[in-house]
């Protein structure tokens, strides 16, 4: 799949799952209960062991899916290429790094580098991101993504960091396109009890939010 057809995808199913630090004998399990409650795009963070492995094992496992496999906390050149080389087809920064958009174009992969600021934003935008991670969501809040769209209004922006099912909806009607969600969707301590379907509801409960119409602005 192209970085374009990637991009058309996510926006149509705009959820992200984090998966960070989850062990690779639990995360096939965690990603196939994910699957079953809507999820698309699964990213595994680099800083968690054995990521390549798990980015690796994840394409295996959803070969013949329509299951996008990611990277997240992409912070360089080499750490992009190590991610492409074992499959991951999007690449999840926390920040700006154009070298890393470069890495993705080259390789027809998706960038969603991590934007703050409007100096970010258009970084990203000169690097030739399309989609961006608007990061940490929780902590600039909704009044917050509703200011930096004023200049910003074609971006796609994905709230990530502090969303959960309490805010959710106020990112959405400030404009985010999507979300993307860590231990708010990847709930950890469901994972290490085997409860693996209460990652499905909880998916859920996340995909009935981005197809309800009633978040929109008016």
């Amino acid at each position: 799949m192209t970085a374009k057809q990637l991009e058309h995808k996510l926006l149509t199913i705009p959820l992200v799952a984090i998966a960070r630090h989850i062990p690779g004998d639990r995360l096939i399990p965690a990603a196939q209960a994910l699957y079953a409650g809507g999820v698309r795009f699964i990213e595994v963070t680099l800083n968690s062991q054995g990521a390549l492995d798990s980015i690796k094992a994840l394409c295996r496992a959803f070969m013949h899916t329509d299951m996008s496999i990611g990277a997240g906390t992409v912070l360089g050149r080499a750490a992009a290429r190590e991610a492409m080389d074992a499959g991951a087809s999007f690449l999840v920064c926390p920040h700006t790094d154009p070298a890393v958009i470069e890495e993705a174009l080259k390789a027809d992969a998706l960038a969603l580098p991590g934007v703050m600021t409007p100096t970010d934003v258009a970084v990203a935008l000169g690097a030739g991101a399309r989609v961006m991670k608007l990061f940490p969501a929780g902590a600039l809040g909704a009044a917050y993504v509703r200011q930096l769209r004023a200049p910003f209004d074609h971006v796609p922006f994905l709230a990530v960091g502090g969303v959960n099912l309490d805010n959710a909806a106020q990112y959405l009607a400030a404009g985010c396109a999507g979300l993307g969600l860590g231990g708010a969707l990847v709930d950890a301590q469901a994972v290490m009890r085997g409860d693996y379907p209460e990652l499905t509801r909880l998916a859920q409960r996340y995909i009935a939010l981005l197809s309800s119409s009633s978040y929109h602005e008016e």
